[in-house]
Order: structure tokens, then C-alpha cells, then sequence
């Protein structure tokens, strides 16, 4: 029956598949807002703080926000913080650099790469479209 019906619509099997494929997106779009709605939004309003959640298995979320990314962190959900390069100047770096790596940084952290990757940040700002053009 259903073969049937989908044979005689008036259109070319490319655009039924596109049209298919994008069916199937809004179906798993909304099936990930109602999951958001109904769980994730519960562990963001009832999170306090100090504690550490769990990640959940779940694909995630690209942000350039640190609000969102924090709501993300106390759902569990994995996120990318996407900064642009004129927030970070050296010493934000080193500094984020220590966090990571810990001890083993001493031996980065000298007045040759500190002028290295001061040279290499400028470059990078240069390079970088300016945000007024839009």
C-alpha cells in the first residue's frame, strides 16, 4: 500500500530521497529537544554547585558562549567552547597551558616561546576577519 502511494507522487526519486532524508532530521531534532526538555533542562535547573556530573553519551554541542557551555557542564553534556583569538593574550594561555599539563610546563615556559607565541597570537589576530565587517 504504502509503495504504492509513494509510486504515484508526481515527483523524481532524488527529490523523494531528499525529502525522506530531511523528514528523518526533523524527526531526530525533535526527538533531541524532547530529550533536552525533559531531562537535561531538569539537571541544569537542580545543579549545584561543587559537585561534578556525570558526561553523558551524547554527541554535544559547538558554543561560543561560556553561559551555554556552563549550563552544558552541569547537564553532563559534552560541549567545544569556541573562543575567538583577541581573548586570549599570552599569560591566558601559559596559564591554561599549567591547568593541563601541570609540572611538565616549566620546561615550556621561558622568555624564547613566550616571545614565540606572542609573535605567533599577533599573526593570528592579523589573520583574523574583523567581527565589524558584519
Amino acid at each position: 500500500m504504502w509503495l504504492e502511494q509513494l509510486q504515484s507522487l508526481p515527483t523524481t526519486f532524488p527529490k523523494m530521497l531528499f525529502a525522506l532524508t530531511s523528514l528523518q532530521r526533523e524527526v531526530l531534532e525533535l526527538d533531541a529537544l524532547y530529550e533536552y526538555i525533559t531531562v537535561y533542562k531538569e539537571q541544569i535547573a537542580s545543579y549545584v554547585p561543587g559537585s561534578a556530573p556525570s558526561v553523558v553519551q551524547t554527541v554535544g554541542a559547538f558554543t561560543s558562549s561560556p553561559g551555554v557551555a556552563q549550563q552544558l557542564w552541569s547537564a553532563g553534556i559534552p560541549f567545544w567552547l569556541l573562543r575567538p583569538t583577541h581573548v586570549f593574550d599570552a599569560e591566558t594561555f601559559w596559564r591554561s597551558l599549567k591547568r593541563v599539563l601541570g609540572k611538565q610546563t616549566k620546561m615550556l615556559y621561558n622568555a624564547k616561546t613566550t616571545s614565540r607565541m606572542l609573535h605567533w597570537l599577533s599573526l593570528i589576530r592579523r589573520m583574523a576577519t574583523p567581527t565589524n565587517n558584519y
